[in-house]
């Protein structure tokens, strides 16, 4: 018989072939609904069974609430099958080793007779009075309260602009002045630090107090830094624990107890110099601050040509404090003459005694100057007033060395501007007969 596809391109199958495929699964499935009819009867079996062996859960139930098979049968009718009359066991004690301060603990395990399975059961602990006896209850002591310390003293304190005069004198002759800082502890037991991290790092300790050298570059450049105090522990003895600063907490045995020595807090401190009020150099000659500076022309003219120097700057005695190192601490100068800026930061002020500059002066006017430079240097105005001096001249001078009436004759005299001799210059316009030169030079006529 041929197969005639319903659809082009698919394939079916025949009722015969559907027919033979539900009688193979009909026969397949026989089984399980036999096995689904006889549920029940698998219980009740499995129910029988149950309660035939129930003596034995009651009977290790029994053990385990203290029942002793040696004094009492365990059970005679626990479910509606007999267990046998005289089931026993026997009770196996296990004492655990005596503690002090401990109760007596004993394990109990039973191995049961004439039953259908001769096996050992755990029958749990007795737990009675310990044979050791307690000893005495000893309550600790209070703990000791923390000993925090006190800063260290100071000597001079944070925040001191330190006098340049009041330094010491060092080794060398070159070297810059000396300032010893002391860090102080309230007991001479105390260990006291004493540490600079600027512009150098430096640590120095000592029981009672600690000892730091600063020079005067140093302190012209900031000097901070950190003083604390701490106990004086033995590592031999007792405990140190490293805070995350660097500072030591000492625990120290005292009695049975435990002591524990807070170090202080931390002090910072900074430190400066007080190099005074500058000075003006003129000539040679310092002028401190506050003074009357006289100026002629000729002192003026010889500025201005820079045969003598006017400038700002610090006394000598400072400038001594910093050995060979002033021109690294030099410091830089803002300053004005009179309502005029200054155009040099190194204080030379040699513009305002050209002639472009003099005609800007008056019969007196004040010179002020503001120092800037390092960190460490308080920046104090110095303040001069410059007064004007007149210059007295002579009387005009004749050319010829003297005149002759009995040998000169009648004609023009020449007469000249007097001599300064300050400055070897002649300066000013004679005037003869209310005559005046517009020149150093004048010829008036001379009758014998």
């Amino acid at each position: 018989m041929n197969r005639v596809p319903l659809f082009r391109g698919r394939q079916g199958y025949i009722l015969q072939e559907i027919i033979v495929g539900l009688v193979i699964f009909a026969i397949a499935m026989l089984p399980v609904m036999r096995g689904f009819r006889m549920l029940p009867q698998i219980g009740s079996a499995l129910a029988q069974q149950s309660r035939r062996e129930a003596w034995r859960s009651a009977a290790d139930e029994a053990i385990l609430q203290g029942v002793d098979p040696r004094q009492t049968p365990v059970m005679h009718a626990i479910t509606d099958f007999q267990a046998p009359s005289e089931m026993m066991g026997t009770v196996d004690r296990r004492e655990l080793s005596p503690r002090v301060g401990r109760p007596q603990i004993t394990v109990l395990s039973m191995a049961l007779q004439d039953t259908a399975e001769e096996r050992g059961v755990p029958a749990g602990f007795e737990i009675g009075a310990g044979s050791v006896p307690t000893p005495p209850r000893e309550d600790p002591l209070p703990p000791l309260t923390p000993i925090k310390l006190s800063a260290p003293l100071l000597n001079p304190s944070s925040g001191t602009m330190v006098p340049i005069l009041s330094l010491s004198a060092p080794t060398g002759p070159t070297d810059p002045y000396l300032l010893i800082l002391r860090a102080q502890s309230s007991a001479a037991s105390e260990l006291v630090h004493l540490r600079t991290t600027a512009p150098e790092v430096r640590t120095q300790s000592g029981l009672g107090s600690a000892l730091v050298e600063l020079n005067a570059v140093e302190l012209a450049q900031s000097v901070r830094g950190q003083t604390w105090s701490e106990y004086a522990g033995d590592v031999a003895t007792d405990t140190r624990v490293t805070l995350s600063d660097g500072r030591i907490r000492w625990l120290v045995k005292e009695g049975g107890r435990t002591q524990v020595y807070e170090p202080s807090d931390a002090l910072d401190f900074i430190l400066g110099l007080d190099v005074g009020r500058p000075t003006y150099s003129v000539g040679g000659v310092e002028y401190p601050s506050g003074e009357t500076v006289p100026i002629d022309y000729a002192q003026a003219l010889a500025i201005g040509t820079g045969r003598v120097e006017a400038t700002l700057t610090y006394p000598a005695n400072v400038r001594e404090r910093f050995g060979s190192q002033w021109s690294t601490v030099e410091p830089s100068f803002t300053w004005n003459f009179g309502s005029y800026p200054g155009d040099s930061s190194a204080g030379n002020t040699v513009s305002f005694f050209r002639p472009a500059g003099r005609v800007l002066w008056s019969s007196n006017q004040t010179l002020s100057a503001t120092p800037s430079g390092l960190p460490g240097i308080r920046p104090l105005t110095g303040t001069w007033t410059i007064q004007r001096q007149a210059t007295e001249l002579a009387p005009p001078e004749r050319v010829a060395s003297f005149y002759d009436g009995s040998t000169d004759a009648p004609g023009l005299a020449d007469f000249t501007a007097p001599l300064v001799p300050a400055i070897n210059a002649r300066i000013g316009r004679p005037q003869v007969n209310g005559v005046e030169s517009v020149t150093d030079t004048i010829s008036v006529p001379l009758v014998p």
